[in-house]
Formats: C-alpha cells, sequence, structure tokens
C-alpha cells in the first residue's frame, strides 16, 4: 500500500520562494561587507574646545552699471602707401662736380702733392722723453766741488736735535735738472727727526748748481739723484 502525500504539507512547492528569499540576503550580506569601514581612532593630546558659531552676515554690494562706451568709428584709408624703391649697390657711382665755393673748405691741390711726397714743413716740438727724468743715465749728474766740504761749511745741527740728543742719516732724492738746478727734493726715511729732515731739505736746495747727467748723446738731461747727509753729535 503506497502513502499518499498531503498536497497541503508539500514542500516543492515552497522552493523558489525560499531560494530567492535566500539570494536576497546573501546579496544584502555581500554588499554591507564591502561597504563597511573601520573607524580609525586618533590619539590626541589635545581636549576638544568647543566654539562658538560665527554667524554669517549677508553684505548686498551695489555696482553701478558702467556707462555705455562711446562707439568707434573705421576710419578708411584714403591715402594709398606704396613701398619706396631700394637703390641698387651695384650701379656705377657717377661723377659730379663740387659746387661748393667756399674757400675755407677747399683742399690747395699743390699742398696736398707736397704732403703725398713727403715735402712738409711741421714743428715737432721738443725731442720725445726730454723732459722725463731719468733715473740711470749714461753719465750721473755731480756736484760742482767738494760735496763733504760743502756740507762741512754750510750744515748747521738743529739746536732742538741738540737738546734731544737726536742722531741720524737722512736719505734724499732729487732731480738735477738741464741746468744744474735741483728741484723735486724729497726724504726717503720719513722715521728720522723732523728738524734733521727740514735741515737737511735746506741744505741740499742751498747748494749751488750741479753738474747735468748726459745720454748716449752726449746732450745734457734731467736725471734722478739720491745722496745721504749724517748727522752726529760729537
Amino acid at each position: 500500500m503506497n502513502a499518499k502525500k498531503n498536497p497541503n504539507l508539500d514542500a516543492d512547492k515552497r522552493k523558489p520562494v525560499y531560494f530567492q528569499l535566500g539570494l536576497m540576503i546573501v546579496s544584502a550580506c555581500a554588499t554591507m561587507a564591502f561597504a563597511w569601514r573601520t573607524p580609525i581612532a586618533v590619539k590626541t593630546d589635545k581636549k576638544a574646545v568647543r566654539t562658538a558659531e560665527v554667524p554669517v552676515e549677508k553684505i548686498e554690494v551695489k555696482i553701478d552699471r558702467p556707462k555705455d562706451l562711446p562707439k568707434t568709428k573705421k576710419v578708411a584709408q584714403t591715402k594709398k602707401v606704396e613701398p619706396k624703391a631700394q637703390k641698387n649697390l651695384n650701379q656705377p657711382i657717377k661723377k659730379t662736380k663740387n659746387t661748393n665755393n667756399d674757400e675755407q673748405h677747399q683742399i690747395d691741390l699743390g699742398e696736398l702733392n707736397d704732403l703725398l711726397n713727403g715735402k712738409f714743413d711741421v714743428d715737432i716740438g721738443e725731442k720725445p722723453g726730454l723732459n722725463k727724468a731719468v733715473k740711470y743715465p749714461k753719465k750721473e749728474a755731480t756736484f760742482a766741488g767738494n760735496w763733504k766740504e760743502y756740507l762741512k761749511t754750510h750744515l748747521i745741527y738743529p739746536e732742538e736735535s741738540i737738546d734731544f740728543q737726536e742722531e741720524g742719516d737722512v736719505w734724499l732724492t732729487f732731480i738735477v735738472e738741464r741746468d744744474g738746478g735741483l728741484t723735486a727734493i724729497e726724504v726717503l726715511n720719513k722715521e728720522v727727526s723732523k728738524s734733521l729732515q727740514k735741515e737737511a731739505i735746506r741744505v741740499i736746495k742751498a747748494s749751488p748748481n750741479w753738474n747735468p747727467g748726459v745720454d748716449e748723446n752726449g746732450e745734457f738731461i734731467r736725471s734722478y739723484k739720491n745722496t745721504v747727509i749724517h748727522f752726529k753729535l760729537k
């Protein structure tokens, strides 16, 4: 004897419903799993400070409407501009006669021919380098006489230096001119007593003319000369 199924208790009829319901639940869980975010906690020592809300004030600014700009008129070009013709520089130059009658701007052909032929008389002035003082001439300038006797006779020991017991050697340089005069007298060692320097310069200036230096052509020239004057108390 076969058992008969009750149609009201048949579970096969509800399988599609259960399948769709389960599919919806699984889809919802998968969606929640992908959308879920883990909150990140940040540690800080600062306490939260509640700030007062700042009210927002709306400000209306009225802007004047700009005035209408004047309309510009298009001016038609009345004159046609034509490019200037360029000159051909390769063309031969035409000879023209000089019409200037001003004598100040005219050239004497006779004088020009003399200059071209080397016939001219020009004052070139003094010999170059003649006014320049030479440090080492061919023949040095010398004192006209006995230099030591001159110093013994004319040198005066300053009283101030005698009181302070000042001694020393004064080195001097000067220029002997072509006529034998002395110029540009200067003390080389400035550390010597001022009174001794003044007396050395004075006795050099008071000396008579020297014999000037001579160059290789036998001509008198300006030349430098150095000397020393000894100041020593007995």
